[in-house]
């Protein structure tokens, strides 16, 4: 608490304590409080049960569009003539997350393609405000990184943070639309649906006419997913990292203007049907249709406060439409009305510096505390580079699983992760050595089982896999990271971020920097008797200075893959 020097505190520790649990014990000296957690730890831990041992009140906050709406089930398996499939299946997660559940929110969990149909049908228009978690006596709430931005009444609470880059990352969300071939499909089922449900039986005229609309929409639409794939094709990124083109008024085609054109005149006729039928249950519908109508005609007009990247795959395409300048004002309503905002984590700064994090929070207090014991992390620095690595680190791997009984081999990516696993499946079992992977394990219980199983075991897996698998995994001898994973420079949201500085020491490296120093927290609460860092770019390239300079809590040795299989 003596680092707390201002309304805006960001702590960075490297004490050999889970991070949630760190959250968790400060938040209750501020109680009321709002802690804010990553999504899986939001999901899989039991709340109400920490808070009867802590012999506290904790409330969930979901995010407002998965409230749900009483019976709403119900209702729309009597009024519907049919159900589709992604209907009867959230009835049936619905009917299952209340029996077996209890309706607790954070133990729904909705797939890309459900959230457009919950929104639609079983969200409420209106939430009465003593239902939200903020107007309760709860004393500690448990939220995530989309949810805490929508929170009220923060006057009377102390915000603990443990997942900055994910809030940062929702707020530039929150101003965001990405188009695609599936969301089309789906805004013109659910306009039909609303139509059967709402108008039909009490105006046909009414309803008739506004299906020759949708019906034209839909056209339309299909000639705009076709425009838009054609364009890509003719557009591809000029960089071979990029997945994206950017559509700029030098690109743009008076086809997908045209198009674009009859859909808002079609939408906005839609709109003016639905308020003038004043429908007790239009409010949902007509401020959706509004927001795609603003959308889809900023990007008609390629409005300059928006930027336009698509990327498209055989017929598919996906269209994230940003601002062009982020606008941080709900991050900054929370840390303005709040009592104060802390900050927790073991990856916030860069070289004990926290200047990243002055763009989305503003003004910050920052600090770095340090446990005096560094572990250390053996960084081999003579492995090639480009498609000579992969084979490499197949051998390094398989040697050092060869001499130690219990390895763990985390790739960048769940791609690497497979490619890995391919490489060293075969030499490990002519060994007579156990392997997994992360795809193989499959559900985490069975971690403990299947190692217990294995006198000499190899898992193969990816970075991120760590955190939740830790918990499950007995004691190591080996942990072996291969290549850092970047934060892609390639993204959208590191183009808006960067505000045309390609350099990717603005945004990429610092982000990359932290989140590697979160997953080698979480290794050093393990008990690995090794840890090697397969990344031999830290060595050679000009930046590796940088993050090796970040990796505070640890001792950096490198060594050759001779010295080190020897």
């Amino acid at each position: 608490k003596s680092a707390e020097t201002g309304k805006v505190n960001f702590i960075e520790t490297h004490f050999p304590v889970d991070q949630l649990s760190l959250g968790v014990a400060h938040a209750l000296t501020k109680t009321p409080a709002i802690l804010v957690v990553p999504f899986n730890a939001w999901r899989e831990i039991d709340w109400e049960t920490l808070g009867e041992s802590k012999n506290v009140k904790i409330a969930v906050r979901d995010r407002k569009e998965f409230f749900y709406r009483e019976g709403s089930e119900i209702e729309l398996a009597k009024l519907m003539p049919s159900l589709s499939a992604i209907e009867a299946r959230l009835i049936a997660k619905i009917v299952i997350w209340r029996n077996e559940w209890g309706s607790n929110p954070s133990k729904m969990y909705l797939v890309n393609d459900e959230i457009y149909q919950w929104e639609q049908k079983f969200a409420p228009a209106d939430i009465k405000k003593s239902l939200l978690p903020e107007n309760s006596k709860a004393d500690l709430i448990i939220a995530t990184a989309s949810s805490c931005l929508e929170i009220e009444n923060l006057e009377k609470y102390s915000i603990v943070m443990l997942d900055p880059l994910g809030v940062e990352e929702a707020a530039i969300r929150s101003s965001s639309r990405t188009l695609s071939l599936n969301y089309f499909n789906a805004l013109v089922a659910s306009r039909r649906d609303f139509v059967h449900l709402h108008i039909r039986p009490k105006d046909v005229k009414l309803a008739d006419e506004i299906f020759k609309l949708l019906n034209d929409i839909s056209s339309r639409l299909t000639n705009v997913a076709k425009e838009l794939v054609a364009w890509y094709i003719k557009n591809p990124p000029s960089n071979i990292f990029d997945r994206n083109t950017e559509i700029t008024g030098v690109n743009f085609t008076d086809e997908l203007r045209n198009h674009l054109n009859g859909i808002v005149t079609d939408l906005s006729q839609y709109l003016s049907a639905i308020t003038e039928a004043k429908l007790p249950d239009s409010k949902q519908q007509i401020e959706h249709t509004t927001l795609l109508i603003a959308h889809l005609q900023a990007l008609m007009s390629l409005d300059p406060s928006y930027r336009y990247f698509l990327n498209a795959i055989e017929n598919r395409f996906f269209l994230d439409i940003l601002p062009a300048h982020p606008d941080f004002a709900l991050l900054e309503k929370i840390l303005k009305e709040s009592k104060s905002c802390t900050v927790l984590g073991a990856g916030l700064s860069v070289q004990n510096r926290f200047n990243y994090w002055n763009t989305s929070f503003g003004e910050i207090n920052g600090k770095v505390l340090k446990d005096e014991t560094p572990m250390e992390l053996l960084l081999v620095k003579d492995l090639p580079e480009g498609e000579e690595y992969m084979d490499a680190l197949g051998k390094l791997s398989s040697e050092l699983i060869n001499n130690n009984p219990y390895s763990l081999v985390l790739a960048g990516s769940v791609y690497d992760t497979e490619e890995l696993f391919d490489w060293l499946y075969q030499p490990l079992i002519d060994a007579e050595i156990a392997v997994l992977s992360s795809n193989t394990t499959k559900s985490l219980e069975r971690l403990p089982e299947l190692v217990g199983a294995n006198r000499h075991l190899g898992i193969i897996a990816y970075y991120w896999w760590l955190e939740r698998a830790r918990l499950y995994l007995s004691e190591f001898d080996l942990l072996l990271l291969g290549k850092i994973p970047f934060d892609p420079n390639s993204r959208p949201q590191a183009k808006v971020m960067q505000e045309g500085n390609s350099n990717f020491d603005t945004y990429t490296i610092p982000r990359t920097v932290m989140k590697l120093k979160e997953v080698l927290h979480t290794t050093s609460l393990m008990k690995f008797k090794t840890l090697v860092l397969a990344d031999s770019r830290l060595v050679k390239k000009e930046y590796g200075e940088r993050i090796i300079g970040s990796l505070e809590g640890f001792v950096i040795i490198p060594q050759t893959t001779k010295e080190l299989i020897s």
